[in-house]
């Protein structure tokens, strides 16, 4: 994103025409913020078992979502209308591998989809839960990285305490 200042040395037409001249597209800014945890669960042959998400949004966004699905006006989400949210959210993040990235040795780990989204609507939050699983075994050796993000930058994924991030069952 580039930022023009106006001063009294560049005239108004100047920053005009420099502004045409760098037509750069907008740079994406979150909308969605979720506060996330991350477990990895490991088995006991040191392969990578699951990765088991959970993920509390917003107040805005899970004000959003209340209004969206809350079908008889009772500002509550009852279970029924948590499975829609649930649906819609498996739906949505499957075209972004559910924001989550794994690699071995800089190659790219294919990830089964999440068998179901689990959505809770607590405290005026929405949370929701999932787990998945490398399509083949994943042996936890040499270089292992894992990503939980949004590339689109649309949603703001952090795990604001060390504690959001753990490991169960390491050898």
């Amino acid at each position: 994103m580039y930022r023009f200042v106006r001063s009294a040395l560049v005239p108004a037409s100047c920053a005009i025409a420099a502004t045409a001249c760098f037509n750069a597209p907008a740079l994406a800014h979150p909308h969605i913020f979720a506060e996330a945890s991350l477990e990895i669960v490991v088995g006991s042959d040191a392969t990578l078992e699951s990765l088991r998400h959970v993920w509390r949004f917003d107040d805005l966004f899970s004000s959003t979502v209340l209004l969206e699905f809350d079908e008889n006006s009772d500002l509550e989400l009852s279970h029924d209308e948590l499975e829609a949210v649930a649906s819609v959210i498996h739906e949505s993040l499957a075209e972004f591998g559910y924001f989550q990235f794994v690699s071995a040795n800089d190659k790219s780990v294919e990830m089964r989809a999440p068998e179901r989204i689990i959505a809770l609507f607590e405290d005026h939050q929405l949370t929701i839960l999932f787990e998945s699983s490398p399509t083949a075994p994943l042996k936890l050796e040499g270089k292992v990285d894992f990503g939980v993000y949004d590339p689109s930058f649309y949603t703001a994924i952090d795990f604001y305490k060390d504690e959001n991030l753990s490991v169960s069952n390491l050898p």
